[in-house]
């Protein structure tokens, strides 16, 4: 997926109090792509991603991935 850098230049400006960790936490969420249905993200941050529910991703810990895994369906 090819990056549209007008996009970073909007979110600076209508939201320029963003930290770099919100920062990185929202490129995370861009590099998901458009179709988010089977999307997870993985991370240890789960603060940083509390919104990406409302983006219908899934963030889970590397522990409950492991449950995930080790769990038959």
């Amino acid at each position: 997926m090819k990056r549209d850098p007008t996009i970073w230049t909007e979110l600076r400006e209508q939201h320029p109090q963003l930290t770099p960790t919100q920062t990185k936490a929202i490129n995370k969420l861009y590099d998901v792509g458009p179709d988010k249905s089977q999307a997870t993200i993985v991370t240890w941050n789960m603060a940083d991603f509390k919104k990406a529910s409302t983006l219908g991703v899934q963030v889970i810990t590397p522990r409950q991935l492991l449950h995930q895994l080790e769990t038959p369906q």
